[in-house]
């Protein structure tokens, strides 16, 4: 059987597919995880040039040429207030998604916040596979830290991996802007 770490992860990466999935959006993984669990890549389209019969075949898709990487967590471990969720973070992994200049494009984290109790993870029934609980995203910025174990963090609750986020996300990449 998985150790519950991996379980979390399983469950993360799962929820972050189905989102990316419902957004069309393709996700790229690297074989070897060193600060970066995967990428996002929005589809776009354009004109096809090839004709059939002289006429336009239709619309080619490509994969946008601006990723958005993103590191992944999942805990029960965090705490929410009416605004945030706080959550404390390994310090090796704020310094990785506040140094940008490493990655050569944005690095987001995403944060999937499970039950203390496991049994409440997941169900299944003919009609429904509910996940409980939810992830939420973050561009961090500002300084290293200095600290030796952990750094909390503090994610709008507005912030919600959602279809949509991913779309606003991609939107102001496109426009050379962080994501948040």
């Amino acid at each position: 059987m998985l150790s519950i770490q991996h379980i979390e992860e399983s469950l993360s990466r799962a929820y972050v597919q189905a989102v990316a999935g419902r957004a069309g959006v393709i996700i790229s993984r690297p074989e070897y995880d060193y600060g970066v669990d995967g990428e996002f890549n929005h589809i776009e389209s354009r004109k096809s040039t090839k004709s059939i019969a002289g006429q336009i075949s239709g619309n080619r898709k490509f994969q946008s040429k601006v990723p958005v990487y993103f590191q992944l967590k999942a805990s029960i471990d965090w705490t929410v207030d009416n605004q945030f969720v706080h959550y404390k973070l390994d310090v090796e992994n704020y310094n990785d998604l506040v140094d940008h200049e490493q990655y050569g494009g944005y690095l987001v984290l995403i944060l999937l916040c499970l039950d203390p109790d496991s049994q409440k993870w997941l169900e299944l029934t003919e009609e429904q596979l509910l996940m409980r609980k939810c992830c939420y995203w973050d561009y961090l910025t500002g300084p290293k830290s200095n600290n030796r174990n952990k750094v909390t963090i503090s994610i709008p609750r507005t912030q919600l991996l959602t279809p949509q986020a991913l779309e606003d996300m991609f939107c102001r990449v496109k426009q050379g802007l962080p994501p948040k």
